[in-house]
């Protein structure tokens, strides 16, 4: 009789074990935690016109819209682009721009499509002849490039710019990830 108690108990506690235990084992691992690769490169783009901008005053503000580039990226992202953009000067003159664009091309081998946003920052009291900067942040991706995340900065190359004829270039730097299971 007392076997069969500690038989008991023995079973009871194995199924309790097997209770406990097996939601642990059926649980999915946690997904790994995205590692940023720097991005670095250099951006071209040369002035289109496709005849459509326009120039409006509202109140003691500029607002611009100056049809679009087309790029050319090498480096982290290689590929191309078209560019519209639009720009705005306050009483001050201070300007901004908004590029959005159109990438089409490979970040690590992975061929797709991304959408940037791209600003510009010009601080009114700059002298002429001072590089134009600021930010970059992709917006999404498809195709081999989809859940592409990625940001960073630019600045013009007016020495480099300096040999082509209406071309801009830039160097762009900062970080991007693109999640595992990509097709190339």
């Amino acid at each position: 009789m007392r076997w069969a108690r500690w038989g008991v108990l023995l079973v009871c506690v194995a199924v309790i074990l097997m209770v406990m235990l097996a939601p642990a084992a059926s649980a999915k691992p946690a997904p790994p935690t995205p590692v940023l690769a720097p991005a670095s490169g250099v951006w071209t783009w040369t002035y289109v016109d496709y005849g459509i901008g326009w120039s409006a005053m509202l109140g003691d503000w500029s607002y611009n819209f100056n049809d679009a580039e087309r790029g050319i990226w090498k480096g982290t992202f290689n590929g191309r682009s078209v560019e519209p953009w639009c720009f705005y000067v306050d009483p001050e003159g201070n300007a901004w721009a908004m590029i959005s664009i159109g990438f089409r091309g490979k970040v690590a081998g992975h061929h797709g499509t991304a959408d940037i946003a791209l600003t510009v920052e010009i601080a009114g009291d700059v002298p002429k002849g001072t590089p134009m900067t600021g930010h970059w942040s992709v917006v999404r991706g498809t195709g081999g490039l989809k859940g592409l995340f990625g940001m960073g900065t630019w600045t013009e190359d007016l020495v480099a710019e300096s040999q082509l004829t209406d071309t801009g270039v830039a160097n762009y730097a900062g970080a991007w990830w693109l999640p595992p299971c990509r097709s190339r």
